[in-house]
């Protein structure tokens, strides 16, 4: 006798699809921090997957990729579009997803990957520590890493290449559009108005082409090769997250409005600078000649100012640098304040 069984009519269909997420993101340590929307969030990206495979969508090494905007997450997940970056970044940042920029306005490739034998990577290497690699000035030796399968691990070995090489010398012009081809600018200056944007781009070109052997970050010094590297992984979803971090926190908005204060002064007195010296455009810093300014500084505390004559190898940054030791006491008379709420930056 044949069994007679119901049709599927209209949308029905949907009751019966699922998402799946690997048992290990649930339950691996490993994932603890993972939030459980971004554990959702692998699910339909991993069923994604499936779809690229059918559709041939492969890069030159047979790898799948997908391709899912921050509006299509939005969309799919009911969510805001800082939820949505902070999700894609902790996905990022536990090595189950990586991005693949590819300029231009398009959206990026995405990579999914596998979560099998998870526990080889929790045995071989401290992921915590590997995230924050930089936060006590140590970087983590790089054997451990050749010893991974990249077929039994969720872990980008190109991550840790790039972290472990030091990036060729550029000039400043060649770190600008590095970063903003990173940070895709031209979309972002869509959504950030006035000159908040600009200024991020302005001090992490400070930081790649300053030639002090290190930085002051959160109140340690930092090699600075280390701290180009991070500069140069920094995405368009960081930005947004620190804008979205900025807003719901109130976090030192005085000091914030004050240094974009300073840097929008400054540049009046680059362009200033520029035309008493006949340049045709505002005076920079050559940070490649290794020729030392005149600058304002924090030493210890205490906002002091720099010569020619300084060990530029003690202080950390060189933002507020200028031509002349006159211009530099003039903008140093006119901006006091700020630059006293701002000294932990300089």
């Amino acid at each position: 006798m044949l069994l007679q069984f119901e049709y599927f009519y209209g949308s029905e269909a949907d009751d019966f699809t699922f998402y799946r997420i690997p048992k290990k993101i649930i339950t691996s340590p490993h994932f603890k921090d993972v939030s459980y929307g971004a554990k959702m969030l692998y699910g339909l990206l991993f069923d994604r997957v499936g779809l690229s495979i059918m559709n041939s969508w492969f890069d030159e090494e047979n790898r799948a990729y997908i391709i899912f905007s921050i509006q299509e997450i939005m969309d799919s997940m009911y969510c805001s579009k800082p939820t949505a970056i902070k999700f894609m970044s902790e996905l990022e940042d536990a090595g189950l997803i990586e991005r693949q920029k590819r300029g231009r306005g398009l959206t990026d490739y995405i990579y999914v990957k596998k979560v099998v034998d998870n526990e080889k990577v929790v045995k071989n290497v401290d992921h915590k520590k590997l995230k924050d690699f930089t936060s006590d000035g140590q970087e983590t030796e790089p054997q451990e890493v050749n010893d991974f399968n990249p077929n039994n691990t969720n872990i980008n070995n190109n991550y840790f290449n790039d972290i472990y090489t030091n990036p060729p010398p550029k000039s400043r012009e060649d770190y600008e559009e590095i970063i903003k081809e990173n940070i895709e600018y031209d979309i972002l200056k869509l959504d950030f108005k006035g000159e908040w944007l600009d200024n991020i781009t302005e001090l992490m070109l400070d930081v790649l082409c300053s030639d002090s052997k290190t930085i002051r970050v959160n109140q340690t010094n930092m090699p600075i090769e280390q701290v180009r590297k991070r500069n140069l992984q920094i995405n368009d979803m960081h930005i947004r997250y620190l804008d979205d971090f900025v807003r719901k926190n109130n976090y030192k908005i005085a000091l914030l409005e004050s240094f974009q204060k300073l840097l929008i002064c400054r540049d009046a007195y680059w362009k200033i600078a520029g035309d008493e010296m006949g340049l045709g455009k505002p005076w920079k810093p050559d940070y490649d000649s290794g020729v030392n300014k005149y600058g304002i500084i924090c030493m210890n505390g205490v906002v002091q100012e720099s010569n020619p004559t300084t060990n530029w190898e003690r202080h950390l940054n060189k933002v507020l640098d200028f031509p002349t030791a006159e211009m530099r006491d003039a903008f140093k008379e006119n901006f006091d304040p700020d630059i006293e709420i701002c000294k932990e930056l300089l």
